[in-house]
């Protein structure tokens, strides 16, 4: 048995995904994220053990993550015991110090070839059929029977390899049929097929472990309140929070306007996912509320993108318009050409108008964004205006400005609004299962309390939506009576966060009311995107979104 070492530096070197959200109890070989009884335990403790492995951080193994081919090669030279290669290599995109001699190695000893002559490709994920090759050269490309039992192992490269790991116990396929060779390796599963590689010896637990931390940022910060006030703006403040962050500016791809936005590079190696902060109605995109997020993901290695999109939701070039929503998906663009974002892990977050913003990438972008979790959203911006109207607030003059007229009145004015509404868009969500958040205060007093649960019932599988009375009474700041039992759906908030009293999960959406007004609970949207919700989509956005910024 042997203890994870904290050796930080190593760590954030290799550091691919940010860490999940789980329990500190029953962590195994010093990762919290690491549990008895799964089935890469055993291998992830002799990784440990052999020094192959210190983690994605100093208590964080992320066994979900996917690995790179940098990575991959770090590993094989560690098991094989850090030979010193004879020779060097031809790759000129091989540039990080602990990649070299790993890298080196492989050439040396025909393992790799790279992706071209002069190009290693450090940072791509690497399949299980690559791995398999990897393993296979590294045994000395023993002979074997063609594994006949994959009905998916069909291309000539893969045969030899995939039917030598069969026999040699390395893998039993992700199905009795099936070995998914194009899908890309997570952690867990190359941990096993190494250990299996070494004949699987004992080892034993140390199921020891604080946990897996990369929340401490947020410990004292639950609300938006706990930081800031609702409005507060100014760049000073996420200067001085967020040190390293860039205040940038954008050319808009449809009128050339220049949007202002925050930007923060990513803080390690490999691709790190995106985070877009997105303000909310009455502000800008310098508005306090969204720093916290910030610290959050630099603490974590991962890029922020904190976009305008024609400022707040008081002019018509604003609310939800065309320009606005292109002026987001502009930022995303700017962030993944920066380099070292992964573009298969862009999280969108935003509460109030932010919210709306966030659904709208959702509906009508969903080849750009791969999680959207969206605090007291407008979904509707009808409903939203019939709402505000009554109380003589300024949301209603400002939809009214900007649809122009009343929307409540059939006309231009009505149609206009509907093409500005997230709700217009949600079943393109829906049908490229887009993972959403979808949260609220059940005493909201600035949206209606049924808003959330209009959206979900949108997202949802049919069989799962809310009947209208339930839907109503929700929107009266109460939990219908007539509910199932939700305990057991994880909702990401903490002890010290406002209470959940209600939540529900169908398809790709994620719907929880919790015991606040209108509010934004930090912890619960950042574990939610600790837990990689997007990692589900890739042959969904792959195969079936057109004009994609995935290449």
């Amino acid at each position: 048995m042997k203890r994870r070492t904290l050796a930080v530096g190593l760590a954030a070197a290799l550091a691919l995904s940010s860490v999940t959200s789980v329990s500190p109890a029953g962590g195994v070989a010093g990762f919290g994220d690491v549990f008895p009884a799964t089935y890469y335990t055993d291998a992830v403790q002799w990784m440990v053990d052999e020094n192959i492995t210190t983690g994605t951080s100093p208590s964080c193994f992320s066994p979900n993550a996917t690995v790179t081919r940098g990575q991959a090669a770090a590993f094989l030279w560690r098991m094989e015991g850090s030979p010193k290669p004879v020779g060097g290599h031809n790759f000129t995109d091989v540039v990080a110090e602990w990649q070299q001699e790993p890298v080196a190695w492989m050439v040396a000893n025909g393992i790799t070839n790279g992706t071209t002559a002069t190009t290693y490709s450090p940072s791509d994920p690497l399949t299980r059929a690559q791995v398999a090759v990897l393993l296979h050269r590294l045994a000395g490309t023993p002979s074997a029977s063609p594994p006949d039992r994959f009905t998916d192992v069909v291309a000539g490269w893969q045969i030899s390899a995939i039917g030598w790991m069969l026999e040699q116990g390395i893998t039993t396929g992700t199905s009795a049929t099936t070995f998914s060779p194009e899908q890309p390796i997570t952690r867990g599963q190359f941990a096993t097929f190494l250990y299996r590689y070494r004949g699987a010896p004992a080892v034993r637990i140390d199921a020891d472990s604080s946990g897996c931390k990369s929340f401490d940022s947020l410990t004292e910060l639950r609300t938006i309140t706990d930081f800031s006030t609702l409005r507060a703006v100014g760049a000073r403040r996420w200067r001085s929070s967020v040190p390293g962050i860039e205040d940038v500016r954008i050319a808009s791809t449809v009128d050339d306007a220049e949007q202002a936005a925050f930007w923060l590079p990513p803080q390690r190696e490999g691709k790190r996912p995106l985070l877009v902060i997105l303000h909310s109605w009455s502000a800008g995109y310098t508005q306090h509320a969204g720093i916290p997020f910030a610290i959050w993901a630099k603490d974590n290695g991962w890029a922020v993108i904190a976009p305008d999109f024609r400022g707040a939701n008081d002019n018509p070039d604003a609310l939800g318009s065309d320009l606005a929503v292109q002026d987001a998906v502009d930022a995303i663009d700017y962030a993944i050409a920066q380099g070292g974002v992964d573009a298969d892990r862009v999280y969108v977050v935003g509460y109030s108008g932010g919210g709306m913003m966030a659904l709208l990438l959702a509906g009508r972008h969903p080849d750009k964004v791969d999680a959207v979790s969206a605090w007291g959203p407008p979904h509707d911006l009808i409903d939203f205006f019939e709402f505000s109207a009554p109380f003589g607030r300024a949301y209603a003059t400002h939809i009214a400005a900007a649809c122009g007229g009343n929307p409540t009145v059939p006309g231009p004015a009505q149609d206009e609004c509907e093409r500005r509404s997230p709700a217009t868009y949600l079943e393109t969500a829906r049908q490229h299962a887009v993972p959403i958040f979808i949260a609220q205060g059940i005493d909201d007093p600035w949206v209606h309390p049924s808003g959330a649960a209009d959206v979900f019932n949108i997202l949802a599988d049919p069989a799962d939506r809310f009947t209208s009375d339930q839907i109503a009474q929700f929107g009266n700041s109460a939990v219908p009576t007539d509910l199932p039992v939700w305990s057991g759906v994880e909702t990401f908030f903490t002890p010290g966060d406002p209470s959940p009293v209600y939540a529900r999960q169908s398809a790709a959406v994620r719907l929880v009311y919790f015991d606040a007004g209108h509010d934004m609970i930090y912890n619960a949207a950042a574990r939610w995107f600790g837990s990689d919700p997007g990692r589900s989509r890739t042959t969904v956005r792959t195969k079936d979104i057109g004009g994609s910024h995935r290449h």
